[in-house]
């Protein structure tokens, strides 16, 4: 606080004075700053567009070399050229990727039935480091889920029933698997992402229930699809929890959705001294020293105030 104090002359740091130290770094910053990727370690390195976890489907009827639903796209604010890897271990043989566009296809040996599940870890890189010299370092990994689904002219029953018409039932926004992340300081009741919300064409009113191996770690608002964080459980960073989501509708009928969960590492942690959840103004007093310090960037600082202000 007096390092605060001395840096500014001998004005009272205040909630007022906070408030003109923020406007005057604003008026440097650039606009639409994101609070989650600037605390990332290398600012400038490629993000996925879909962040930690993607969801894609490929019939059961796809031959090898097929392309495997869109292209597994990050973005580089440097414009560099990205090259796309599948990392080793879990499924990476049954599938390809194109180093270029990251876009996956299926293996040579490609002949799967419906209702298998895969799981590829996709990376990509730069080419170069923060200095901007030759480096193939991995920049960022994304986790990507693969379902095979029924061939031409089926459906899969949700409800395990074998494969024919779809019965009248309520229908998901996210298709047959949604994908959310939530905070590892993520506190019992707190939400997971957006709802994962179904409709019905006949607009029956729905009710949403929890099932699986993992659903004691999470409850859902029956009425809203809101899933939400229950007491005890453990969230470690790229821990991931599979769920599966039941939406019933007023006549019986119902359809379910496997939810995967996945847990990632809250922008500000390194500033939460106290591990309450909460900016307060004495932990963005010392992010706006460590700036003056040089040990963050003018970005973080300011996604950090802002996320003060958010909470007030």
């Amino acid at each position: 606080m007096n390092d605060i104090v001395e840096r500014f002359g001998r004005a009272v740091v205040t909630a007022t004075s906070l408030a003109l130290i923020v406007a005057a770094l604003l008026a440097i910053a650039p606009s639409g700053v994101d609070a989650r990727s600037v605390f990332a370690s290398n600012p400038n390195a490629p993000v996925f567009d879909e962040e930690t976890f993607a969801v894609r489907s490929i019939s059961e009827d796809a031959s090898s070399g097929d392309a495997i639903g869109k292209p597994v796209r990050a973005t580089d604010a440097d414009n560099d050229t990205l090259t796309y890897l599948l990392a080793t271990g879990q499924d990476a043989s049954h599938f390809s990727i194109d180093a270029a566009s990251g876009q996956l296809r299926t293996g040579v040996n490609w002949n799967e039935q419906a209702g298998s599940s895969f799981r590829v870890d996709v990376e990509v890189h730069d080419g170069k480091d923060q200095d901007g010299n030759s480096d193939t370092t991995i920049d960022a990994t994304i986790l990507v889920m693969i379902d095979v689904v029924a061939g031409t002219g089926q459906q899969q029953d949700p409800f395990g029933g074998g494969f024919g018409p779809a019965p009248v039932a309520p229908k998901f926004a996210d298709g047959f698997r949604a994908a959310r992340e939530v905070f590892d300081n993520a506190a019992s009741g707190d939400p997971v992402g957006e709802p994962v919300v179904a409709a019905h064409e006949d607009n029956l009113a729905i009710t949403y229930s929890l099932s699986g191996t993992d659903a004691g770690s999470f409850s859902v608002d029956e009425d809203t699809g809101q899933i939400r964080v229950s007491e005890g459980v453990s969230l470690v960073v790229d821990r991931s929890f599979t769920l599966n989501l039941t939406a019933t509708d007023s006549a019986g009928f119902g359809a379910i959705i496997i939810v995967n969960i996945v847990v990632v590492e809250t922008p500000y942690h390194d500033y939460d001294a106290n591990q309450n959840r909460v900016i307060e103004r004495d932990e963005v007093f010392a992010a706006i020293s460590d700036y003056f310090d040089g040990e963050i960037l003018k970005e973080e600082v300011i996604a950090l105030i802002s996320l003060y202000f958010s909470q007030t």
